[in-house]
């Protein structure tokens, strides 16, 4: 990624209110005023906390990304579900059971379960 496209991300992100200068500047310890400038542009090279501000950007944009897509596919599951209890309640049950076991499971035990 080039240094227009981040000054455009870090604009976006912080227009439609996804992340503020100060937050950027107390996740990366770098004081205000040089977030402020950087957002702005007022950088010569593409270093330093520059770059710094510009991948934490990056990195922002990611996850809200993936927040969207899993709120996509949480509604999508959601149509899924209502259809099936109106369908068959004994499947929904039995599928919401079978939810719970996997809440229920960690991590771990999954990872040694396919080990």
């Amino acid at each position: 990624m080039n240094r227009d496209r981040y000054l455009q991300l870090i604009a976006r992100l912080l227009s439609a209110r996804v992340i503020t200068q100060t937050a950027i500047g107390e996740a990366l310890d770098i004081h205000p005023s040089q977030v402020s400038r950087i957002c702005a542009g007022d950088f010569k090279r593409l270093d330093g906390n520059a770059l710094r501000v510009c991948k934490y950007a990056q990195q922002v944009a990611a996850r809200t990304q993936t927040g969207r897509e899993a709120g996509r596919v949480a509604g999508e599951l959601e149509g899924k579900l209502t259809q099936l209890l109106v369908a068959s309640p004994d499947a929904a049950l039995a599928v919401g059971a079978l939810i719970d076991a996997l809440l229920a499971t960690s991590p771990a035990d999954t990872a040694a379960a396919g080990a």
